[in-house]
């Protein structure tokens, strides 16, 4: 794998991933890198916490946003999913059951 630094596109051809990411400060385990064509993700200690997927879906806490959720946070310490999106305005859900808690505009 070459990595390519020039004025005019940056930093490419690194992908990284959640343990070694692309882009990072002094903690060489935190950072951002690239799991997939046109996807973003977020990485602290060396685990995802944070993806932006190429339909502009950006999950906090997992790496697949519910299909039609715009964002989602996924709190596994909570037992709940809350999603935010077109066909899911605005949703709180068990992890157990997958029925709404809490939905509404």
């Amino acid at each position: 794998m070459s990595i390519v630094i020039n004025g005019t596109t940056g930093i490419t051809n690194v992908n990284g991933s959640a343990a070694a990411p692309a882009e990072t400060g002094t903690s060489t385990n935190t950072g951002m890198f690239f799991p997939a064509a046109n996807t973003v993700a977020w990485s602290t200690n060396g685990s995802e916490q944070m993806r932006l997927d190429t339909s502009g879906n950006l999950g906090i806490g997992t790496s697949s946003v519910t299909s039609g959720a715009k964002f989602q946070v996924d709190n596994p310490s909570a037992n709940v999913i809350a999603s935010v999106g077109k066909d899911i305005p605005v949703s709180l859900f068990s992890r157990y059951n997958d029925n709404p808690i809490v939905t509404g505009k």
